[in-house]
């Protein structure tokens, strides 16, 4: 595929694919069942890189297969794609609110252990553009007076361009 990413493509990474499964997730949207080689020489990468990438999208249900030998594989329309992944979403968010109502009901056997009232200085290490905008905004809200960032070379210029 291309070396200049879509704004389709940069929407598919922003919501959690990897680079290569945007790419495939493209591809067979708008193409008809291709074999795992015909999907990996298309958009670059090797065979078995191929097959591996079709079989994570297998899981999360954004491609399939089909029954032919060799196997040939097919992909959602980019709306399903987005819906599936909306999906997804909504039943791990719907997991974790109930661990969350469960342990602020007092059913988990989870001890709270030592809580410090003091506020003690620290620092963390954050990856990932949603988490680093969460903990930023968090930060920021529980500040008295000021806030300190350390950056590397980049520092948040890429958060800043993307969102």
């Amino acid at each position: 595929m291309e070396e200049v990413a879509t704004p389709l493509h940069a929407r598919l990474t922003d919501v959690g694919l990897e680079e290569k499964e945007a790419d495939v997730v493209i591809l067979l949207s708008t193409s008809t069942p291709l074999k795992a080689s015909e999907v990996g020489r298309q958009i670059g990468i090797s065979r078995m890189d191929s097959y591996n990438t079709l079989k994570r999208l297998q899981e999360r249900g954004l491609v399939m297969a089909t029954l032919d030998k060799p196997m040939r594989f097919t992909g959602l329309s980019i709306t399903e794609v987005f819906q599936q992944l909306i999906n997804h979403e909504e039943q791990e968010l719907r997991r974790i609110k109930a661990h969350y109502d469960e342990f602020n009901q007092g059913n988990s056997a989870i001890s709270m252990g030592y809580v410090s009232s003091l506020k003690e200085p620290s620092f963390s290490v954050v990856k990932e553009r949603s988490y680093i905008q969460a903990a930023m905004e968090r930060i920021i809200d529980d500040a008295e007076t000021t806030v300190f960032l350390i950056l590397g070379k980049y520092g948040v210029l890429h958060l800043v361009k993307t969102g």
